[in-house]
């Protein structure tokens, strides 16, 4: 499966300076994740919540790139709406 981070940013507020950076990081370390870097997963960060949109082959790599999302300064909280999808 080819590697695909594919980052979407929903409307802002005025001042969303920190939400792209929430971005940016979590698309960082979505990318530099051995486990999770070859999913399909999308990102849309808004007031801080951060929406996970994809599809990955194991549970793992769900469940890694929802805990490396969390890390992410700035994030209030995860919707993680990854699916599993065997090859």
């Amino acid at each position: 499966m080819p590697i695909r981070l594919a980052i979407h940013v929903g409307p802002q507020k005025t001042g969303s300076t920190s939400a792209q950076r929430a971005l940016a990081a979590a698309r960082q370390r979505l990318a530099a994740d051995s486990l999770v870097k070859g999913g399909n997963i999308d990102v849309d960060v808004k007031a801080g919540v951060v929406t996970l949109k994809g599809k990955v082959q194991e549970q793992k790599q769900k469940d890694k790139a929802e805990r490396l999302t969390k890390k992410v300064s700035g994030v209030k909280s995860v919707v993680n709406q990854i699916t599993i999808e065997k090859p």
